[in-house]
Parts: C-alpha cells; sequence; structure tokens
C-alpha cells in the first residue's frame, strides 16, 4: 500500500507539472499573437521619444535599441544630458551632475542596460537566455484576471509578469533583484497599448516602489527602424580628448 501511495503522488505530481507547462505554452502563445511578436522579432533596431515625470519635473528622453544587445539612454535635465549606454560588452554613463567625462558602468546598472536591449522582450526566446519560466496561478487585478508568469534570470534576479487573460497583454510586472547587495522590489503598471508597425506598445509606463508611485514614462513615439539607419558608434564609450 505504501508503495502505491508513493508511485500514485509521483504521477499525480507529474501529471500536475505536465499541465503547468501546457498552461504556460498556452498563455505565452496568446500573448506572442497579442502584442505581434513577429514584428518585433524582425526589427533590427528600435527608436523611442518620449518624457519621463518624476517628483514634479519633466525629463524628455529618446532610447535607442540596435541587435545584438546595443543600448543607449538619454534624457534631458534643465538643460544638462544624462546618458546610459551599452554596446553590447561594456556599458559607460555621462551623469552630468558628477562631471562631463564618461565612466564605466558597474555590474548592476550593466545588468540594467542588457536587459533594456532586449528588443524581443524577456518572454520570448527565453530558454535560448537560460532564463526559467514558470506559470505561477491567475489573480485578479481590479476585476481583471490576469495569468501570472514568473521570470528568473541566470544571476538570480525575478519578475512576475500579470498577463490579461482578455487581451493576453501586461498589464504588470513585480520584480525583484540585487542593487549594491540591496534587495530591491518594484511594481511597473503598463497601460494604453497602441499599435506601432504591427507591435502592440504601452504607451504609459508607471512604477512604484515600497507601494509609492516612483515616476511614470510616457511613449511619444515608437520607430521601427533599419540597423544601418543606426550607426554603432553611438552605443560607445566616447575616447578622451
Amino acid at each position: 500500500m505504501k508503495r502505491l501511495i508513493i508511485v500514485l503522488s509521483v504521477l499525480l505530481l507529474s501529471s500536475a507539472a505536465t499541465l503547468t507547462a501546457q498552461n504556460l505554452k498556452s498563455i505565452l502563445k496568446k500573448h506572442y499573437a497579442a502584442v505581434g511578436q513577429p514584428a518585433i522579432n524582425a526589427a533590427e533596431a528600435v527608436v523611442i521619444n518620449g518624457k519621463i515625470n518624476q517628483m514634479g519635473m519633466e525629463l524628455p528622453f529618446v532610447i535607442y535599441q540596435k541587435r545584438p544587445g546595443k543600448v543607449k539612454f538619454e534624457a534631458t535635465f534643465q538643460d544638462m544630458q544624462l546618458v546610459q549606454a551599452f554596446d553590447g560588452e561594456n556599458g559607460w554613463a555621462i551623469n552630468p551632475m558628477s562631471g562631463p567625462e564618461p565612466t564605466d558602468m558597474g555590474v548592476t546598472e550593466k545588468k540594467t542596460m542588457q536587459s533594456m536591449a532586449e528588443i524581443e522582450g524577456r518572454l520570448y526566446n527565453w530558454k535560448k537566455k537560460k532564463y526559467k519560466v514558470s506559470y505561477e496561478g491567475d489573480e485578479s487585478i481590479e476585476g481583471v484576471k490576469t495569468h501570472k508568469v514568473k521570470v528568473i534570470t541566470p544571476d538570480g534576479d525575478s519578475e512576475t509578469y500579470y498577463i490579461d487573460s482578455n487581451t493576453s497583454l501586461i498589464a504588470k510586472v513585480d520584480s525583484k533583484s540585487k542593487v549594491q547587495g540591496m534587495d530591491v522590489e518594484a511594481t511597473k503598471v503598463y497601460s494604453d497599448y497602441k499599435d506601432s508597425n504591427g507591435y502592440m506598445v504601452a504607451f504609459k509606463t508607471e512604477t512604484f516602489m515600497m507601494g509609492q508611485s516612483a515616476g511614470e514614462l510616457y511613449i511619444v513615439n515608437f520607430e521601427i527602424k533599419k540597423g544601418a539607419e543606426i550607426s554603432d558608434e553611438i552605443f560607445m564609450k566616447p575616447k578622451a580628448e
């Protein structure tokens, strides 16, 4: 009898695991279709213009993304320009409050830029990226049923995606990461989705930390570009004069 119970337990666990894997596959398949995954997969480069509202200030910004794995973020603040960039291997930044010279990024900042460089998003091609992805059940957000999909990166950071069961678009993401040895948790809420060249883009993102709003990001224009339209040089750290 004891052996029978063990065998039945193993079979039940195996069935549950299979069902969970099937649910994940179905959820992601619907998400890829809803977001227009083929359109962004075919993109060689992307340029995003917008503004960030934070602490009563408005910061215009532009983001350049180019395959493979390049990204540059530029924001204007009181006629000064903040720059963060990753050339596919190395990250660098210019903080006008610290001086005009570019400085190398630390591990944490570099990791953030590598994530930003994923044009196709974290949920696509996750096995190749060596992420662990799992279906964590359903949860209601303001009366809307969402599917929870958890992503764990090789370095242990995690993101839980709440995918709207009606639209199959991402409604919210909870993230947990290590920043300078400290655990940092944040929530991003996505809304105002618009079709941009066949790809659905959230034109508004609100970020929360410790339950408080940390700022809002608004996209004004989202353009898919040919790789040749954006020079690789803009991602490279400027040489000292």
